[in-house]
Protein backbone atom coordinates (compact mmCIF):
# COMPACT_ATOMS: atom_id res chain seq x y z
CA UNK A 1 0.00 0.00 0.00
CA UNK A 2 1.21 3.52 -0.74
CA UNK A 3 2.08 5.69 2.26
CA UNK A 4 2.20 9.38 3.14
CA UNK A 5 5.90 8.96 3.97
CA UNK A 6 6.55 7.66 0.45
CA UNK A 7 4.57 10.59 -0.99
CA UNK A 8 6.95 12.96 0.83
CA UNK A 9 9.94 11.04 -0.62
CA UNK A 10 8.46 11.35 -4.11
CA UNK A 11 7.88 15.09 -3.61
CA UNK A 12 11.46 15.54 -2.41
CA UNK A 13 12.74 13.44 -5.32
CA UNK A 14 10.90 15.70 -7.77
CA UNK A 15 12.42 18.77 -6.10
CA UNK A 16 15.90 17.22 -6.50
CA UNK A 17 15.16 16.41 -10.16
CA UNK A 18 14.15 20.02 -10.86
CA UNK A 19 17.22 21.39 -9.07
CA UNK A 20 19.54 19.08 -11.01
CA UNK A 21 18.01 20.01 -14.36
CA UNK A 22 17.54 23.76 -13.80
CA UNK A 23 21.16 24.74 -14.24
CA UNK A 24 20.61 28.39 -15.19
CA UNK A 25 18.79 29.43 -12.00
CA UNK A 26 19.17 33.06 -11.00
CA UNK A 27 20.15 34.23 -7.53
CA UNK A 28 16.49 34.79 -6.55
CA UNK A 29 15.09 31.62 -8.16
CA UNK A 30 14.13 28.76 -5.87
CA UNK A 31 12.55 25.31 -5.71
CA UNK A 32 10.90 23.99 -2.56
CA UNK A 33 8.92 20.96 -1.48
CA UNK A 34 6.12 22.33 0.70
CA UNK A 35 2.77 21.59 2.29
CA UNK A 36 1.65 25.22 2.29
CA UNK A 37 3.00 28.66 1.46
CA UNK A 38 2.27 32.21 2.52
CA UNK A 39 3.14 34.12 -0.63
CA UNK A 40 3.38 37.93 -0.66
CA UNK A 41 3.34 38.53 -4.41
CA UNK A 42 4.21 42.22 -4.04
CA UNK A 43 7.63 41.31 -2.58
CA UNK A 44 8.30 38.26 -4.77
CA UNK A 45 11.60 38.30 -6.66
CA UNK A 46 12.77 35.62 -9.05
CA UNK A 47 10.99 32.48 -10.21
CA UNK A 48 9.66 30.16 -7.53
CA UNK A 49 8.67 26.54 -7.96
CA UNK A 50 6.64 24.91 -5.20
CA UNK A 51 6.05 21.15 -5.19
CA UNK A 52 3.10 19.91 -3.13
CA UNK A 53 2.08 16.35 -2.29
CA UNK A 54 -1.49 15.87 -3.55
CA UNK A 55 -2.67 12.27 -3.29
CA UNK A 56 -1.78 8.59 -3.17
CA UNK A 57 -3.53 5.61 -4.73
CA UNK A 58 -2.80 1.91 -4.89
CA UNK A 59 -4.13 -1.15 -6.64
CA UNK A 60 -3.20 -4.76 -7.16
CA UNK A 61 -1.54 -5.57 -10.49
CA UNK A 62 -1.41 -9.35 -10.04
CA UNK A 63 -0.97 -11.84 -7.20
CA UNK A 64 2.56 -10.66 -6.40
CA UNK A 65 2.72 -7.02 -7.44
CA UNK A 66 0.99 -3.76 -6.52
CA UNK A 67 0.92 -0.48 -8.39
CA UNK A 68 1.17 2.75 -6.40
CA UNK A 69 0.52 6.27 -7.68
CA UNK A 70 1.77 9.48 -6.06
CA UNK A 71 0.33 12.75 -7.36
CA UNK A 72 2.22 16.02 -7.06
CA UNK A 73 1.09 19.56 -7.73
CA UNK A 74 3.72 21.94 -9.03
CA UNK A 75 3.10 25.69 -8.82
CA UNK A 76 5.37 28.07 -10.76
CA UNK A 77 5.16 31.76 -9.89
CA UNK A 78 7.06 34.84 -11.00
CA UNK A 79 6.18 38.50 -10.65
CA UNK A 80 6.65 40.95 -13.50
CA UNK A 81 8.71 43.64 -11.78
CA UNK A 82 8.92 46.56 -14.28
CA UNK A 83 6.21 49.19 -14.52
CA UNK A 84 3.29 48.47 -16.83
CA UNK A 85 1.81 45.24 -18.06
CA UNK A 86 4.02 42.27 -18.96
CA UNK A 87 4.61 42.05 -22.71
CA UNK A 88 3.61 38.93 -24.61
CA UNK A 89 7.28 38.02 -25.12
CA UNK A 90 7.79 37.87 -21.32
CA UNK A 91 4.77 35.58 -21.00
CA UNK A 92 5.94 33.45 -23.94
CA UNK A 93 9.29 32.92 -22.18
CA UNK A 94 7.57 31.81 -18.95
CA UNK A 95 5.24 29.46 -20.80
CA UNK A 96 8.22 27.96 -22.66
CA UNK A 97 9.95 27.41 -19.31
CA UNK A 98 6.85 25.73 -17.88
CA UNK A 99 6.80 23.46 -20.93
CA UNK A 100 10.46 22.61 -20.26
CA UNK A 101 9.55 21.77 -16.65
CA UNK A 102 6.63 19.64 -17.82
CA UNK A 103 8.94 17.71 -20.16
CA UNK A 104 11.57 17.37 -17.42
CA UNK A 105 9.16 15.94 -14.85
CA UNK A 106 6.86 14.14 -17.26
CA UNK A 107 9.18 12.22 -19.58
CA UNK A 108 8.26 8.54 -19.12
CA UNK A 109 11.36 7.47 -21.06
CA UNK A 110 13.76 9.52 -18.94
CA UNK A 111 15.60 8.51 -15.81
CA UNK A 112 13.25 7.19 -13.15
CA UNK A 113 12.62 9.09 -9.95
CA UNK A 114 14.21 7.57 -6.84
CA UNK A 115 15.77 4.70 -8.80
CA UNK A 116 18.17 2.46 -6.90
CA UNK A 117 21.81 3.05 -7.92
CA UNK A 118 22.75 0.72 -10.75
CA UNK A 119 19.12 -0.33 -11.31
CA UNK A 120 17.65 2.09 -13.86
CA UNK A 121 14.36 0.16 -14.09
CA UNK A 122 13.64 0.62 -10.39
CA UNK A 123 11.95 3.72 -9.03
CA UNK A 124 8.97 5.69 -10.28
CA UNK A 125 7.99 6.91 -13.71
CA UNK A 126 5.53 9.66 -14.65
CA UNK A 127 2.28 7.92 -15.58
CA UNK A 128 0.49 11.24 -16.15
CA UNK A 129 1.92 14.72 -16.55
CA UNK A 130 -0.09 17.76 -17.52
CA UNK A 131 0.03 21.51 -17.47
CA UNK A 132 -3.19 21.95 -15.54
CA UNK A 133 -3.23 25.75 -15.89
CA UNK A 134 -0.84 27.34 -18.39
CA UNK A 135 -1.25 30.65 -16.57
CA UNK A 136 -3.73 32.32 -14.25
CA UNK A 137 -5.31 35.31 -16.02
CA UNK A 138 -6.65 36.85 -12.79
CA UNK A 139 -3.27 36.69 -11.01
CA UNK A 140 -1.64 38.28 -14.04
CA UNK A 141 -4.23 41.05 -14.36
CA UNK A 142 -4.48 41.85 -10.65
CA UNK A 143 -0.91 41.40 -9.43
CA UNK A 144 1.33 41.08 -12.50
CA UNK A 145 2.00 37.55 -11.24
CA UNK A 146 2.65 34.74 -13.68
CA UNK A 147 1.25 31.57 -12.07
CA UNK A 148 1.17 28.15 -13.70
CA UNK A 149 0.14 24.76 -12.35
CA UNK A 150 1.39 21.31 -13.32
CA UNK A 151 0.19 17.94 -12.09
CA UNK A 152 2.40 14.85 -12.25
CA UNK A 153 1.42 11.36 -11.14
CA UNK A 154 4.41 9.13 -10.49
CA UNK A 155 3.84 5.37 -10.52
CA UNK A 156 5.79 2.44 -9.16
CA UNK A 157 5.33 -1.32 -9.01
CA UNK A 158 6.19 -2.94 -5.71
CA UNK A 159 6.04 -6.42 -4.28
CA UNK A 160 2.61 -7.06 -2.81
CA UNK A 161 1.84 -8.13 0.75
Amino acid sequence: MPTAARLKEVRDGAVAKILAAWTDRGANDAVAGVYRIDLDASNLTGRKVFVFPVSVAGRQVDRTEDENDYALGVWVVERYEPQGDPPDAWLDDRLAWVEWLWRTLGNPRGARLLADPGEPNSGLWPAVAEITAAYDHDELAEGKLFASVLTVIYREHVEGP
